[in-house]
């Protein structure tokens, strides 16, 4: 790959980032962001110096076929729940319910305080999820892996450790090359850890309706007219403004029962209030029960990362899972950062264990880029290029990076091509390291019980 085919793949990776940033905390569809993209798109053009307009274009339509791609999906995503098709699946078993009851004669009473009960039976797992995803964010906001990058990846390091005991080599090195899906498995861990007991929260998440429901009652206390529209208001009221705050909830009962339930003002006060609180009581005992807690944790995990985002709070997001060109070392940088502000920037580990090696004996190499940088060495772009550029136009090559300064030693990545130099260089049919210095040479159990403390 030549240095104007490196230019045009940066160019590309930029326009992903660019579509990502914008797409992010989006819910549904919003053309507003479209300009936005044009504009960045275009910064990109003129930063990485491609001028023909056959190139400028293709640079063009990949952003928008990646803006309605990513728009298709979140605006899907929006309609499996908001859509008139989805309330209606949604909505079905209550107006068969409905209509069941209607044609036996019951009374208005009856129909309503059914209605009332199926609602917030449709409605209780989603706000359920919603009020633990909200609750975990609250227990995991200060943790200093959220924030702090290098924390992160000694977690990271931490959990490859647990496999190189279990020899489990070749997923180790798997995701060595595949960082940002071993970050996403790793951050979804640390999450699920912090998930609280999902028995207890479910215990008390069904005292806390029952509560709601039981003040949305009392507050129809002298109601001479509008009992029904008194009771849903004031349940509404409960579940936005309560000690149960849940827009899922909030939503559902935001119901007009003009013209509907009127007859219910005919029924004794205190048999309404009654009838009410059993009817959504039997509603909340009789839903069925959660899945285990591991696998509910497992599962609400994506839910948590995917709330912070929405959140857009700089100190709470997770971190970018962009990874330098040259070596794969992940961003330390928050995700979704504006490169042009805060370059993406990286600690670089050895390059050897993600394969790369010396263009001449085709031996992997153990220097960094950081090491690189310093020694003025060059980059080559595969095996036709000859020439080559200095890691010190590093920047230019890779618009949207910082130069590789960091200079911190990555004892976990030294001990892996160390120790497994022979497997590494079979799996990327290449020559073994011969020179890997000995400083690189660690025992695990130490570099184990070091991450640990410094974890801690």
């Amino acid at each position: 790959m030549n240095s104007k085919e490196m230019a045009d793949k940066a160019c590309e990776k930029s326009v992903e980032a660019i579509v990502d940033r914008a797409a992010a905390g989006k819910i549904c569809y919003d053309k507003s962001i479209v300009s936005s993209i044009i504009q960045q798109v275009d910064t990109e053009i003129t930063k990485n110096n491609i001028t023909e307009n056959s190139e400028i274009s293709r640079k063009h339509t990949y952003g928008q076929s990646l803006t309605v791609a990513v728009m298709i999906t979140i605006q899907d995503e929006w309609e499996k729940k908001n859509s008139v098709y989805a309330k209606f699946e949604c909505s079905k078993g209550i107006m068969r319910n409905y209509f069941d009851l209607v044609s036996k004669g019951a009374a208005k009473t009856k129909l309503f305080t059914s209605t009332m009960a199926n609602t917030l039976s449709s409605a209780i797992h989603s706000a359920f999820d919603e009020e633990v995803v909200t609750r975990t964010f609250k227990i995991i906001c200060n943790e200093r892996w959220l924030f702090d990058a290098r924390n992160m990846h000694k977690h990271m390091d931490l959990h490859l450790t647990d496999l190189l005991e279990e020899k489990r080599i070749d997923q180790v090195l798997d995701y060595l090359r595949d960082p940002k899906r071993f970050y996403t498995i790793v951050l979804h861990r640390l999450i699920a850890v912090k998930i609280p007991n999902v028995e207890e929260e479910w215990i008390l998440f069904k005292s806390q309706l029952k509560d709601a429901v039981k003040k949305a009652a009392l507050a129809t206390n002298g109601v001479d007219k509008g009992l029904a529209q008194t009771f849903a208001n004031q349940l509404r009221n409960e579940f936005s403004e309560g000690r149960l705050q849940s827009d899922i909830l909030s939503s559902a009962f935001s119901i007009d029962c003009t013209g509907e339930y009127e007859e219910c003002d005919n029924e004794d006060e205190k048999k309404f209030q009654e009838d009410c609180e059993k009817e959504l009581d039997q509603a909340i005992d009789s839903v069925g029960s959660l899945k285990c807690h591991e696998e509910f944790a497992k599962e609400l995990s994506p839910k948590v990362v995917q709330y912070m985002k929405t959140l857009k709070n700089q100190t709470v997001l997770p971190r970018c899972d962009s990874y330098c060109p040259c070596c794969f070392s992940l961003c330390i940088e928050a995700v979704n950062h504006n490169t042009a502000d805060r370059p993406h920037d990286s600690v670089h580990q050895p390059s050897g264990v993600v394969g790369v090696r010396d263009r001449h004996s085709k031996e992997l190499c153990y220097t960094t880029c950081s090491q690189r940088y310093e020694e003025d060495a060059k980059i080559y772009f595969g095996d036709e290029d000859i020439v080559g550029k200095k890691f010190k136009e590093f920047t230019k090559e890779f618009p949207g990076w910082k130069d590789p300064r960091i200079k911190e030693d990555s004892p976990l990545r030294e001990y892996i091509l160390a120790t497994y130099n022979k497997e590494l260089a079979e799996k990327y049919r290449v020559k073994p390291c011969p020179n890997v210095p000995a400083s690189y040479f660690r025992v695990l159990s130490t570099i184990k019980e070091q991450l640990k403390m410094e974890i801690d």
